[in-house]
């Protein structure tokens, strides 16, 4: 996810010179962590550390990863008030 929104949004910083770079780069890190499934590697880690249930650990890890990119989204809004 984090490859394929990088090519998407790399074009940005070219067409506005006003972007700040490293908070792109730290936006889409935040957006790419959301939603991630069985294909996380971290996701059977989880399950398997806590002794979830597939549906258990869909509903914690799904609530953890969205509050997470969603709090670092906030937090990279705030930033970029102070550094540009």
């Amino acid at each position: 996810a984090t490859a394929a929104a990088t090519g998407i949004v790399a074009p940005l910083i070219g067409a506005y010179p006003g972007l700040s770079p490293e908070l792109l780069v730290l936006a889409t890190a935040s957006g790419a962590v959301m939603l991630s499934h069985v294909n996380d590697s971290g996701f059977w880690l989880f399950k398997e550390y806590f002794q979830l249930s597939i549906a258990q650990t869909f509903r914690t890890w799904t609530l953890m990863l969205s509050l997470q990119s969603v709090l670092s989204l906030g937090g990279i809004l705030l930033l970029s008030t102070v550094v540009g």
